[in-house]
């Protein structure tokens, strides 16, 4: 006469599942959906006389893969062109509004809280460019935010975005002494477009650093995750 059988290991091949969708950027929305599908129908195949072996057959990364095959939100890959749009689009446009913000403003000739005013442009010029870059990893979070890599590639795209500008601007700086700071539209355009290159390739390195990693195959599947 066999025993009970182990309900924990149905609790653990279903928590396996639940990582798998967790690791390969399911939206928590889907996952809860099709945690209470996953319940349900195994609720009913036990009532039907489903066994827990028969149940945890299948890995549970295949199960879980099987399950999110058919979402929207897993459309494979984001298309390098349309995150570059995105994000660089975002970037520019912010910019502008920044600017056209302060240029707008009435200041006084006197910097406030007694700053020198090279110090105070300087403040500016970095909450200018924390504005930008804020609005472009948000804008690019939002856009794609139906896509599996997205939640991924939002913290990445903030990181690499970063160390971008960080590049970008002495190199653009570095060309505006060259030409003694001057403030033509052609001096300023190939400042931008230096700034420009780097925040495209920073956008690129995000999206190559999201990119899920490949199946571990006969590894993975004899560990069972």
């Amino acid at each position: 006469m066999s025993g009970p059988e182990p309900e924990w290991l149905l609790t653990s091949w279903v928590r396996l599942v639940q990582a798998r969708w967790v690791a390969t950027g399911v939206p928590c929305e889907d996952r809860s959906s099709l945690l209470r599908q996953l319940l349900r129908d195994l609720a009913a195949a036990r009532a039907a006389g489903a066994t827990i072996d028969e149940l945890v057959a299948t890995s549970p990364a295949t199960f879980a893969d099987s399950c999110t095959a058919g979402l929207k939100s897993r459309v494979t890959g984001i298309d390098t062109v349309s995150l570059l749009l995105v994000c660089l689009g975002t970037g520019v446009v912010a910019t502008g509004a920044a600017w056209l913000f302060l240029i707008t403003r009435t200041w006084s000739s006197e910097p406030p809280l007694g700053l020198d005013q090279s110090v105070f442009f300087l403040f500016l010029e970095l909450f200018v460019a924390a504005a930008v870059l804020a609005s472009m990893v948000l804008a690019v979070r939002w856009t794609f935010r139906r896509r599996v890599e997205a939640a991924a590639l939002a913290p990445r795209l903030a990181v690499t975005l970063t160390g971008g500008a960080l590049l970008g601007f002495p190199f653009a700086s570095a060309y505006g002494a060259t030409q003694n700071y001057g403030a033509s539209l052609d001096i300023i355009g190939v400042e931008a477009l230096i700034v420009l290159t780097f925040l495209a390739a920073a956008t690129v390195t995000a999206q190559r650093w999201t990119r899920p990693r490949r199946s571990l195959g006969r590894g993975e599947a004899r560990s069972g995750v």
